[in-house]
């Protein structure tokens, strides 16, 4: 696959705010003179208000929001949708938002008269019950303000949202007020919060403690959200959460640490009594019979990949709760964790053991200690012991070998439930370069300007994940259409004419296609002379990014080697006149190698380019810039061929 399928570089700028960032560092608090000058609008005051009480001996919690944004100049469309995110644990009430319209009498308030509800499914394949509230905001011109009011009454105090200090606009004043009911305990986790950043002031009044925290004059966020990684990262936000509430009668454990989470999950787990289905029972048996104990989680961990449809659906507990093995196997389909029960009871009947797991994919930057909520994780596994070797058996991700860990979990802490008091967490190693690689090897020739060829294409590893779900679903008729669009080669002229795939969808074997492919306009002549340029494959040509815009960070899926090797058949007639050097580029970043040689009347360039991160940001974007500077350079370096007065050679 081209790597830019891959890779998730968001260099559009944004016109959203300044095209100016204030710095290069994680600055995050400007002068206000800066932010009114540079900025198209501002929010001039965001506030939340959180309410814990008891009422009735039972905990309440209740959460207040306003937002005030103004227009500073004539640039207002793109500020007109707004939308309130809320989930089944929760529900908006006491909604108001309207326009305060500028004119010569004063301002005229117009109300929003529309709120359209929609399910928030994200962009990823892990679906929750996340909801919103969709509406727009009436005759916005400059000098015009907008206003938001709501309450969000959460119906569950486990599961509560985070407070951010940031948005995609500047706020020039920020204030969030704790209230809190001296029988409750609450814990306060702040990320990504400077020094100074924050003013915080408490007192009491009555039954009840008042945190308060102030900050002023906070820049828009600095990266945009990317596949594998979101704005948690680096902006400023507070996570809060109940720790112990005292009642009149019982005491309430929530979360205060790691056990107290894990004992909260295990007691959501299906039962582990009762027999298995005499189906599931005698399919595993017939699937696993005379194996070794790794070759029966391999057999088990396939079948369900190749059997089990992924359906993700969650609402309310049951976004924790898994679907017994029974239910998924008699249903064939299941979400994270239906699947991971069917492989958990199926490993059990199989004498193997196996265990629950939690994960957070990688847009979540926490780990568990640093808070022991459930907003740290958003996943599950089946974690498997085989001697000193853990494997993490996920049933979403078809097409990866036993063995691989999904990319999508790799670095992140997995919270493996071994029984309903013991637990171990296990760090995901990231799979090296070495691991997921791209070979493709073609031989050209020249007919005029156009370029016919023949290649050979393997995927091992993550890229035969990605060219297997490329081309599931279609159909071999228009295989040659597909490929032209992954196999990108030369210009937009580049076309696929015939491909034969050897394996694609086979377990624990690299992909191979045999293909053959022209591409027309592409070989350049000037009198006696002939330029061709044997790169290809331009993987990265247009990814440096322009950091004087707000852009998101660079984020690999996983990493990965190409290796792309060129023949070229000298034309009759011509000997070469110039062949570029070799070159490597070496950094912790990315490698890079080009290497050119002549054998009989063949000139071969041997190119190949690791990938050697998962997330750039900061200061790495400066040696990224640099990277892709230097392999544009070797990009645009042609192979000279000159004319000779040499009769044809006889065939």
């Amino acid at each position: 696959l081209n790597s830019m399928l891959r890779l998730v570089i968001l260099l559009t700028a944004t016109l959203l705010s300044a095209t100016v960032l204030y710095s290069q560092g994680e600055q995050q608090q400007a002068e206000r003179s800066v932010i009114m000058r540079d900025n198209n609008a501002v929010i001039r005051s965001l506030g939340i208000d959180y309410e814990f009480d008891i009422v009735k001996d039972s905990v309440r919690v209740v959460q207040h929001f306003s937002k005030e944004t103004e227009m500073l100049t004539d640039f207002t469309k793109i500020f007109a949708n707004d939308e309130i995110y809320y989930d089944s644990f929760s529900s908006v009430e006491d909604l108001e938002a309207f326009t305060m319209v500028p004119g010569s009498k004063g301002f005229e308030k117009i109300p929003v008269s529309q709120f359209n509800e929609s399910n928030d499914r994200g962009g990823g394949i892990f679906y929750d019950d996340s909801k919103s509230l969709n509406f727009v905001y009436p005759s916005l011109k400059k000098g015009a303000r907008t206003e938001l009011h709501y309450t969000l009454l959460h119906h569950n105090p486990r599961f509560l949202n985070k407070i951010s200090f940031q948005s995609y606009l500047p706020v020039l004043n920020g204030k969030v007020t704790v209230k809190v009911h001296k029988s409750i305990r609450l814990g306060f986790r702040f990320f990504n919060c400077a020094e100074g950043f924050l003013q915080y002031s408490t007192y009491s009044k009555g039954q009840h403690n008042y945190h308060v925290w102030e900050t002023h004059d906070v820049v828009a966020y600095k990266y945009l959200d990317s596949d594998n990684y979101s704005i948690l990262y680096y902006s400023p936000h507070i996570s809060v959460s109940i720790e112990e509430v005292k009642l009149r009668d019982t005491t309430l454990k929530y979360y205060s640490t790691v056990d107290d989470l894990y004992h909260f999950y295990h007691s959501l787990l299906p039962s582990e009594g009762g027999s298995p289905s005499a189906g599931l029972a005698e399919l595993t048996e017939s699937i696993t019979a005379n194996l070794n104990p790794r070759e029966r989680a391999k057999a088990i961990y396939y079948w369900v990949q190749d059997n089990i449809k992924y359906v993700a659906y969650t609402e309310g507990f049951m976004g924790f709760i898994p679907a017994t093995a029974d239910e998924v196997f008699a249903r064939r389909f299941g979400d994270c964790k239906g699947k991971s029960s069917l492989i958990k009871k199926m490993m059990e009947i199989a004498g193997l053991k196996a265990y629950y797991s939690w994960v957070g994919t990688r847009e979540l930057p926490y780990t568990y200690s640093e808070l022991p909520l459930p907003s740290t994780d958003n996943h599950m596994v089946v974690a498997f012991k085989d001697n000193d070797s853990v494997f993490i058996l996920d049933g979403t991700f078809r097409f990866i070998d036993f063995g691989m860990y999904p990319f999508s979990i790799q670095g992140k802490e997995v919270l493996v439930g071994v029984d309903s008091d013991n637990y171990f967490i296990f760090k995901v190693p990231v799979s090296g370069p070495g691991e997921s690689i791209v070979f493709d090897s073609v031989n050209i020739q020249l007919a005029g300007d156009r370029i016919s060829g023949e290649g050979l294409r393997s995927h091992s590893g993550f890229s035969r994940y990605e060219l297997a779900h490329a081309m599931e679903g279609v159909k071999p008729a228009d295989y040659n259409r597909r490929l032209t669009a992954l196999f990108t080669k030369g210009n937009n002229k580049f076309s696929v004419d015939t491909c034969t795939f050897h394996t694609l969808h086979d377990h624990e074997k690299p992909a191979e296609v045999s293909y053959s492919f022209k591409i027309s306009d592409y070989a350049r002549r000037v009198n006696n002379d002939l330029f061709i340029n044997l790169n290809l494959d331009r993987s990265l040509s247009d990814s440096k990014i322009d950091t004087t815009i707000r852009y998101a960070p660079v984020v690999n899926d996983f990493q990965y080697t190409e290796v792309q090797i060129t023949r070229f058949l000298i034309p009759e007639g011509y000997e070469i006149s110039y062949l570029p050097g070799d070159d490597l580029i070496e950094n912790d970043i990315l490698s890079a190698s080009f290497r050119y040689s002549r054998a009989g009347r063949y000139i071969t360039l041997e190119k190949k380019l690791e990938y050697r991160f998962l997330l750039l940001k900061g200061d790495q974007i400066k040696t990224w810039n640099s990277t892709i500077d230097r392999l544009n350079s070797n990009y645009r370096l042609s192979v000279a061929l000159q004319k000779t007065d040499a009769q044809p050679e006889t065939k």
